[in-house]
């Protein structure tokens, strides 16, 4: 008994090879599930049969042992005392026989197509195969089964999910949903899918456009010198003077996710190179708290920033931007205008976004996307080959520049569709499952869920504004956010005791995961695309009659 790699169970039938073998490998008689088996010759012209489970696979011995996904289990014997303990069948030349029971177990997916099983009865051991005594019961499980699976949609099964042929369909089908959800021309953006969450997209996000900074200035002073820019030691005299002078990136600081992709990009690339416009702490009473979006007019902007960069939505704080910031936005004739960032993680797919306003967006998929494992970037073509490329690692190192690790780099991950390194392809196909979901809901693409999502936040807000004497809204109605509704009960003066009373009491009611960050305390309702209106509606009533009791 093998195993192969990323749950895929790996049955073989095959002696071992070479007359001076210490043991042998334990044939399989008989296997009680019907799949498909796939049979290939060696380069010693041994047979070896091979059995694809799908992916979730549990393999048990007859004796109740489990063999595998995860680890290597071979049977070797050189006496009858080595074979496994239910085994009871005569030895022959070979050291013997042994029937392996395989137990199925398939993971159902949660969306609108499931794997499911047919079962059968079980299956005779093949007639070519020598008889067994039966082996002694060792537990209280039902006789064994063969099923048969089948799957929706068709080209899709457990074990192709992972086939390294059909990744790129995965992979270009979701790209396309998601162009056509969000409303976005494919031929001016490219859609990556990545690792290491929004966090690591702090990091990325700073790594590629500076570099597109200094590929810029490079060809500027490459221009600007003429004929001396065969003079490398000039060139990059010239640049490190445009680095001192003028390389900045800004920040804009709205809430905790802001602040530490700020505090991020000061630790890798340095805090002389590193601009906060606003920090919307200084608008609280204390100067701590987040919870208002500062006026435009305050902030300080730096001249020919390599970027701007904002988190649309604050998920720890309740903080959402109402729409695109007016000072960033492109001129009228959408040319122009900074180039500017967004972390888009909590409120991605949830309302309606001016796409060619940015350069970068970004977004972890685990909020409104699927499940945890990817990010998301829609990166402007502009920012790749042909249009530009990045700088090389040596240039960069003469400049005293961060170099990007390679998994971070959108070039290489954009000229690889995304499979440069392996991708987490399951949880792109989830995220592809729910793309086809809502534009099968919402014909008219983000604008009918962007409804929806409005409808949820004005029902709890009016709850919650219908009590003052027992709720405080926690941020400023000019940046409310409709994801994460953040609140403090305060009915009857003892905050701590009245939330307490506040989460049990919700819970008994099966409306779960109420309870603020830990960061800040209080109560935090997250409204993402999976909330239903009902959910909504429940909460709602609830809030009122929790005030009024």
């Amino acid at each position: 008994m093998e195993n192969g790699g990323a749950g895929v169970g790996l049955i073989s039938d095959k002696r071992a090879e070479g007359s001076g073998s210490s043991g042998q490998e334990l044939r399989i008689v008989d296997l009680l599930y019907h799949f498909k088996v796939k049979s290939t010759k060696t380069g010693r012209g041994v047979n070896r049969h091979s059995l694809l489970l799908p992916a979730g696979t549990k393999v048990e011995a007859d004796n109740g042992e489990p063999l595998g996904p995860s680890a290597a289990a071979v049977y070797r014997c050189n006496s009858q005392a080595e074979l496994p303990p239910s085994s009871s069948s005569q030895q022959d030349s070979h050291c013997g026989f042994h029937s392996i029971r395989i137990v199925v177990h398939t993971i159902l997916i949660k969306s609108q197509r499931h794997i499911t099983k047919k079962c059968l009865p079980a299956r005779t051991s093949p007639t070519s195969a020598p008889a067994l005594p039966p082996s002694p019961p060792t537990s209280s499980r039902p006789p064994p089964r063969r099923c048969s699976t089948t799957r929706a949609p068709a080209w899709v099964s457990p074990s192709t999910l992972i086939a390294p042929s059909l990744r790129p369909r995965i992979i270009n089908e979701a790209k396309a949903d998601l162009a056509t959800y969000l409303d976005f021309s494919p031929e001016q953006y490219e859609v990556l899918f990545m690792q290491g969450g929004g966090t690591g997209e702090f990091a990325a996000s700073m790594y590629n456009l500076v570099g597109a900074w200094v590929s810029r200035q490079h060809a500027a002073v490459q221009k600007e010198l003429g004929e001396g820019a065969a003079d490398e030691a000039a060139v990059l005299a010239a640049l490190r003077q445009r680095i001192e002078s003028g390389l900045k990136v800004d920040y804009i600081v709205t809430g905790s996710w802001s602040l530490k992709a700020y505090q991020e990009a000061q630790r890798l690339l340095g805090p002389e190179y590193v601009n906060l416009v606003c920090d919307a702490r200084t608008l609280s009473d204390d100067g701590k708290k987040f919870g208002k979006i500062p006026d435009e007019s305050t902030w300080k902007l730096s001249k020919d920033a390599a970027y701007v960069y904002f988190c649309d939505n604050e998920t720890v704080d309740g903080v959402e931007f109402p729409s695109f910031p007016k000072i960033l936005e492109p001129k009228e004739d959408g040319t122009g205008g900074p180039i500017v960032v967004a972390d888009m993680s909590s409120n991605i797919l949830s309302r309606r976004i001016p796409v060619s306003n940015y350069s970068l967006l970004f977004f972890g998929a685990q909020k409104n996307l699927g499940s945890t494992g990817i990010a998301v970037a829609i990166l402007k073509k502009t920012f790749l080959p042909p249009t530009l490329s990045q700088p090389s690692p040596a240039l960069l190192r003469k400049l005293a520049l961060p170099i990007p690790p390679i998994v971070l780099q959108y070039e290489i991950i954009a000229k690889n569709n995304s499979l440069y390194n392996t991708l987490s392809i399951f949880d792109v196909y989830i995220a592809g499952q729910v793309l086809k979901k809502l534009l099968a809901t919402y014909p008219n693409g983000v604008d009918g869920q962007q409804a929806v999502a409005e409808k949820k936040a004005e029902l709890i807000y009016a709850a919650l504004e219908a009590h003052p004497e027992a709720y405080k809204i926690v941020p400023d109605k000019s940046a409310r956010s409709k994801m994460n509704i953040c609140f403090r009960v305060i009915k009857g003066g003892n905050v701590d005791e009245a939330e307490k009373a506040f989460l049990k009491e919700s819970t008994a009611l099966n409306l779960t995961g109420l309870k603020g960050h830990r960061s800040v305390g209080g109560i935090r309702a997250s409204n993402y695309n999976s909330i239903p209106l009902e959910g909504a509606e429940k909460l709602a009533k609830f809030i009122d009659e929790f005030a009024r009791a």
